[in-house]
């Protein structure tokens, strides 16, 4: 710890399987936040799944963090309690808000969403459209404090060299949730010779659509981040057609390693993937085919895509998203 630095503390969630995006991110950005400031990091020790282990993480976060503390995601609902401190709320998604219903929908908002909102000393949310959602579920009268820093790409993707195999092609599916859409390029690419390298746990439906429809998968699930890397680089293209996105990772991950890219054009995905990528109606099955179709069948239109995409990650480097959140934190702590 620096003396007479002041202190961030950087609030992770539990550690879960295969559930690592948040981290990944924000350990890319840790470098840059050190070079000015003294620099912790509290990784919650209980799943928020009953209120005694809310309460024990709570706890923990209180008698562990100093300075400025940075939720960085998932994990709101820290704030609700500690209503006096100076904090960052990084929020990435609202999609499960959206479709809860109820009292479990009442609860979640206000301990969630509406408390930590209204504590925190400035809210950033990871796109515009995740903004927008939660000025439509929350109310905007947080709007004030609200500002978009975009995620950054992760270090350690490297660009590969492989060429595409038209014959058969590896598509890259990663996520398996009905919002990730993966029913619908399940039915879109029967009859195309193809393989599905699906990341994530199947769902009985799903493994029986696959079945009938004649489609060669594989599937892996709970992978470390270096079999991640590894599975890119053995892809030809990313599916990533999702009904709803806060962000989107995957894009830039793709675009970072040379994959083309068929994607969503809802939400934030149109901006995320920029001019590097297809984008198409998530539940329209016809221009999905016709967008992968394009992406086997067309070399020129998969090398402008893959050029593009090399330009437009430029604009998610580490160093720019961190410099984002270090003016943001010396704003609130009198620094500028």
């Amino acid at each position: 710890m620096k003396c007479n630095v002041p202190i961030v503390t950087l609030v992770y969630r539990d550690k879960r399987e295969a559930t690592y995006s948040i981290e990944r991110l924000f350990k890319s950005l840790e470098p840059y936040f050190e070079a000015e400031f003294s620099l912790k990091s509290i990784v919650l020790p209980h799943r928020p799944n009953h209120i005694f282990n809310i309460l024990r993480n709570v706890l923990y976060v209180y008698r562990n963090a100093q300075g400025l503390i940075h939720v960085t995601g998932d994990v709101h609902y820290i704030l609700t309690f500690l209503p006096f401190c100076k904090s960052v709320l990084t929020i990435h998604d609202c999609g499960h808000l959206m479709h809860l219903k109820g009292l479990k929908k009442w609860v979640y908002k206000w301990f969630w969403f509406k408390f930590p909102c209204r504590i925190a000393s400035l809210i950033t949310t990871i796109s515009t459209s995740t903004r927008e959602v939660l000025e439509r579920e929350v109310g905007n009268v947080y709007s004030s404090k609200v500002e978009v820093v975009e995620n950054c790409l992760p270090e350690g993707l490297q660009k590969t060299q492989n060429l595409f195999n038209s014959e058969c092609p590896r598509i890259l599916q990663i996520g398996t949730g009905h919002h990730k859409n993966l029913d619908g390029l399940i039915k879109a690419v029967v009859g195309i010779p193809c393989e599905l390298k699906i990341v994530g746990r199947i769902s009985e439906e799903d493994k029986e659509c696959l079945e009938s429809g004649k489609i060669h998968y594989t599937n892996e699930y709970d992978v470390s981040n270096a079999r991640l890397r590894e599975i890119y680089a053995e892809c030809d293209m990313l599916f990533f057609v999702s009904r709803h996105e806060g962000f989107g990772l995957p894009i830039l991950e793709a675009q970072q390693v040379g994959l083309p890219v068929v994607t969503s054009n809802r939400y934030s995905m149109p901006h995320v993937v920029g001019e590097g990528g297809i984008v198409c109606d998530p539940e329209s099955i016809g221009a999905i085919r016709s967008a992968i179709l394009e992406l086997i069948s067309n070399p020129s239109c998969r090398e402008k895509l893959v050029l593009a995409g090399v330009e437009n990650i430029k604009r998610f480097t580490p160093a720019q998203i961190a410099e984002k959140y270090l003016s943001y934190y010396k704003t609130i702590l009198g620094r500028n």
